[in-house]
């Protein structure tokens, strides 16, 4: 067909053009023939600016800089000069086109400070973007730094903190930019850190940026801890450079260290450390009376998601284990208990061998009790732990070996032996594996609260479970 279409007339041409009214359609068409093409170009700039804000052509022009098509969608009355909800002004910032922004800002219907759809200037996108020559024409032209989006304000300055655009916040600055411009909880230093934007940071510190988030919602309210929950040891030590302080909590009262213990991934031990070093104290409790030696231990929540986390990382002892030390070694009190009990409850609960023994080496009170009168050998040998037969006895035998007492008493009377007794047969066949070392008569005759001792727990046990047993 496309043999003989060329021979048709111009105007039949146009009229059967008009069918397709899909910009793909009858781009597709144009490609089959070449006369085809020159009869009908004229006719693709048309139908694309039908399109209007679906504009394929605009972008495509500005973003490659190619005059000659915008010329060709001029011819074709594309007045409206738009597409995807920007001007060609805004679709310049956003793909550095210098020469296309100068031509741009002398069309009489463009203003420099206009809006795109979303409330963004073409300075902000030029920002956002890293158009570091566009954003020096906007500027000479007199365009405001200080300009905010509408929907989230945010100005120029904090879109380039956000994106790393340091060349365009050093203009920024230049020409007036206001370090703090912006949503008083999120200005321009908020982005830079919370994007690891590490040079930016230290621009914005160094034209006076506040380091305090004023929010009414709990949560990060400075930029120390904000860096610290995010792990960055390098943003920390900027910050602390300039004057954080490494003690000042949050809303929700939790402190820099303990944001840092917190966080997740590797980085966590080096901004431990390098607050730590700055002066953050080992001893600091968090909201509600939390360690920071149990927080950097773990607990029984962060057991059981690595227990159904297949991708858990097996690194996370390794890390606590150095957080552990670190902690020792800059005064933290391995005594120190709140109502989940001491370090080495949690370090028991998560089977954290290596860290129990270093918490045992530092003097921990291995009989210590939480609020429910538990010691870590009640722990050992409770369900809570989910530990494996092998991992139970190598615990018990660990926290035996260093005065775990087996009489102990919980505050329903329990002794560990209650507790293991009627758990399982495998923790039964780990009590006689440690009988010889913790059991005696009075732990055996030791009565709960209910009136029950460990043998009637281990008959109970064996009932449930189909064995032949006499209570």
């Amino acid at each position: 067909m496309s043999a003989f279409l060329p021979d048709l007339p111009n105007e039949l041409l146009c009229a059967l053009a008009a069918y397709l009214p899909d910009l793909g359609d009858l781009a597709a068409l144009l490609r089959t023939n070449r006369q085809l093409h020159s009869h009908l170009n004229s006719e693709l700039y048309k139908c694309d600016a039908r399109n209007k804000e679906k504009s394929r052509a605009i972008p495509w022009a500005v973003q490659h800089g190619r005059f000659d098509t915008l010329r060709h969608i001029s011819t074709a009355s594309a007045s409206h000069w738009r597409a995807k909800g920007m001007t060609v002004l805004h679709l310049a910032a956003t793909y550095n086109q210098k020469a296309m922004a100068e031509a741009f800002l002398d069309l009489p219907s463009i203003g420099v400070d206009d809006k795109e759809d979303q409330g963004f200037t073409a300075l902000h996108l030029a920002a956002a973007s890293g158009s570091v020559e566009v954003a020096k024409v906007l500027l000479d032209k007199g365009a405001d730094p200080n300009v905010l989006c509408e929907s989230d304000e945010i100005s120029p300055l904090g879109l380039a903190s956000m994106f790393g655009s340091i060349e365009v916040a050093e203009l920024l600055l230049q020409h007036g930019a206001d370090v703090n411009e912006g949503d008083a909880e999120q200005p321009p230093l908020f982005y830079a850190v919370g994007n690891e934007k590490t040079d930016v940071v230290k621009l914005l510190l160094e034209h006076g940026a506040s380091m305090e988030f004023p929010s009414t919602e709990p949560g990060c309210t400075t930029a120390l801890i904000q860096a610290a929950n995010l792990g960055h040891a390098d943003i920390v030590a900027t910050l602390i450079s300039h004057g954080a302080d490494p003690l000042q909590s949050d809303t929700n009262g939790d402190t820099p260290l303990s944001m840092a213990i917190a966080t997740t991934g590797k980085r966590r031990v080096e901004a431990v450390q390098m607050l730590l070093k700055n002066g953050a104290e080992a001893e600091l409790t968090q909201n509600g009376g939390i360690t920071a030696l149990r927080q950097a231990v773990g607990s029984a929540a962060d057991a059981q998601r690595r227990a159904w986390d297949e991708d858990a990382d097996p690194d996370t002892e390794k890390e606590s284990l150095e957080l552990v030390r670190l902690l020792l070694d800059h005064g933290a009190v391995a005594s120190a208990s709140d109502d989940h009990g001491t370090a080495l409850h949690c370090a028991v609960t998560l089977n954290y061998q290596k860290i129990a023994e270093l918490l045992l080496r530092n003097n921990v009170p291995v009989n210590a009790t939480n609020s429910e009168g538990m010691t870590a050998l009640h722990f050992a040998v409770s369900p809570r732990c989910s530990l494996s037969p092998d991992e139970c006895v190598d615990m018990v035998q660990l926290l035996v070996s260093n005065g775990a007492d087996a009489r102990a008493l919980d505050n329903r009377g329990q002794t560990p032996l209650h507790i293991a007794a009627g758990l399982s047969l495998e923790i039964s066949e780990i009590l006689l594996k440690v009988s010889n070392a913790v059991a005696d008569d009075n732990v055996l005759a030791a009565r709960d609260y209910t009136g029950r001792t460990a043998l009637h727990n281990s008959a109970r046990f064996l009932q449930r479970n189909d064995h032949e047993a006499t209570p």
